[in-house]
């Protein structure tokens, strides 16, 4: 969902914590920090995202289902929170519950289409659509009815027209 965010200026994942600074951290919070049993080592803590936005406002997002919210886990959001508050960053743990479904839906309705570059449909499709749909005499269509408008008018199979509808969505 956060590719769809028009308000966002980069995303980078699983970002690498310096171990070091971790370690400190953790020291300082009087929690055991996480360790890497088989390399008999403190373990290199990573962040889920970090998120840019305009205005230099940057947030590092970890993501764990609520179910998953154990007491050690926290400890270690906690080590995390620490990190990044030092740069500026807004912490936030991201649990799915925040989802609106409706949207969830949506994007992964265009998620395919999102990096197309070359489609079946040519560029006049597109113009056409719009004139299609703004002479439409329904005036809010749903996917199906503008689909059906856009199949028809161009002279297209209703599964090119939806790949089409699709592709102009995601762009």
């Amino acid at each position: 969902m956060i590719r769809y965010n028009s308000l966002i200026n980069s995303v980078k994942t699983q970002v690498l914590l310096d171990v070091a600074e971790t370690l400190q951290i953790a020291e300082d919070l009087s929690i055991k920090h996480p360790w890497n049993n088989r390399k008999k080592s403190a373990a290199v803590m990573s962040t889920d995202f970090i998120i840019e936005c305009p205005d230099n406002v940057r947030y590092a997002v970890t993501v764990k289902y609520s179910s998953q919210l154990t007491k050690r886990v926290i400890e270690k959001f906690d080590i995390e929170n620490s990190y990044w508050s030092k740069r500026g960053y807004k912490f936030s743990i991201f649990t799915g519950k925040e989802v609106d479904e409706t949207r969830l839906y949506n994007a992964n309705f265009i998620h395919d289409y999102f990096d197309c570059t070359v489609m079946e449909c040519q560029k006049s499709y597109f113009i056409e659509l719009k004139k299609i749909l703004n002479s439409s005499s329904i005036l809010t269509p749903t996917i199906k009815e503008a689909n059906q408008i856009i199949s028809d008018k161009l002279d297209i199979c209703f599964a090119t027209g939806l790949r089409c509808f699709k592709y102009l969505l995601a762009i």
